[in-house]
């Protein structure tokens, strides 16, 4: 095996132990939230923020933030057109 070989696969795996290790610590952040350890106020999101084992979200732009809306109207709107064909069969 050649030297940069082995360099790589043992980046690779510390790389995995880290998000082994990571997802370990959202999972007992988790337990902790559902207990109630957040005050009940935040959002699970906002306490892993608050934890530092997630980067805080960068704002969304204006265009962003129409094109989330339209796509929820839009998946709204196939929601209701499937309800109304379902309740027309049955």
């Amino acid at each position: 095996m050649l030297f940069a070989d082995f360099l790589l696969r043992a980046d690779l795996i510390a790389e995995f132990k880290a998000e082994e290790k990571k997802d370990q610590l959202v999972a007992a952040a988790y337990t902790a939230w559902l207990m109630g350890s957040a005050g009940g106020k935040k959002s699970f999101k906002s306490y892993l923020v608050g934890l530092g084992l997630m980067d805080k979200p960068e704002p969304l732009t204006r265009e962003e933030k129409r094109e989330m809306a339209r796509r929820s109207y839009s998946t709204a709107a196939r929601i209701i057109d499937l309800d109304r064909k379902r309740r027309e069969r049955g």
